[in-house]
């Protein structure tokens, strides 16, 4: 059987007693709840200053996986820029030394150089999928892909150009152009080869100007998108480009 509480404690306690257990009991909930107020706005500011932390991390990262998509864009935009206005200073070369009409190949030297592979990483499009400008990161991924074909027809032209080129002995030079003077019986032989080549030219003319075009578009929209998502009007892009006339 529990024991019973002898009341006659609290029934003898005077009004001074009663002052100290009431002081000591209030000061003991004042003083948790200080504490537990001084512990929630510590939790608070920690929170805060862990987002604040969270965020600039977040903001850092994005910038610089846009830094990255903008220098492989700024690489890809000047190296396509040099195909097509090297094609079109050929041709117009051409016009000068053959006339009016000649064909593409006799004009259009190859490229020499290493191809210049640019790899697509999703990471770098991640500012531009968070602004949901998917219509963009599309146009982007389709440029990277057909910049890439486009080094490997480049490629294609310069191997079998030159393969015709070596069928052929001119007989006078007059600078980077040879006069080569053929029989019937030669004409026939290398006309399969003459007609490829050519073929080839025309087609790799008119996809440097096709990803030219792409690129600069992509080019032109890629600033104004990276500024009014990052809030910025200092982010570093790329400058406006024009395309230069088509010959």
């Amino acid at each position: 059987m529990a024991t019973p509480v002898d009341v006659r404690l609290i029934a003898n306690l005077t009004s001074p007693d009663w002052w100290t257990i009431g002081s000591t009991a209030a000061s003991t909930i004042v003083g948790a709840i200080i504490g537990a107020v001084i512990a929630y706005i510590i939790a608070k500011q920690t929170a805060t200053e862990s987002r604040k932390s969270l965020k600039a991390e977040l903001r850092s990262s994005e910038e610089a996986a846009t830094l990255r998509a903008e220098t492989k864009l700024i690489q890809l935009t000047n190296a396509v820029a040099g195909y097509h206005q090297g094609i079109e200073q050929c041709i117009k070369d051409g016009k000068a030394k053959l006339g009016e009409h000649f064909q593409l190949w006799s004009a259009m030297k190859s490229f020499v150089g290493g191809s210049t592979n640019i790899p697509f990483d999703v990471d770098d499009m991640i500012a531009f999928m968070r602004a949901r400008e998917f219509r963009f990161v599309s146009k982007f991924i389709l440029l990277l892909s057909r910049f890439n074909s486009l080094e490997s027809g480049l490629d294609a032209y310069r191997q079998e150009r030159d393969k015709l080129l070596a069928m052929l002995t001119p007989q006078q030079m007059d600078g980077l152009f040879g006069m080569v003077h053929l029989t019937e019986q030669e004409k026939r032989q290398l006309a399969p080869h003459i007609a490829a080549v050519n073929d080839l030219a025309e087609q790799v003319r008119v996809h440097v100007k096709d990803v030219f075009d792409l690129a600069l578009e992509v080019t032109n929209q890629f600033g104004p998108i990276a500024r009014r998502y990052f809030d910025d009007p200092e982010f570093p892009i790329p400058a406006p480009v024009k395309a230069p006339p088509h010959i």
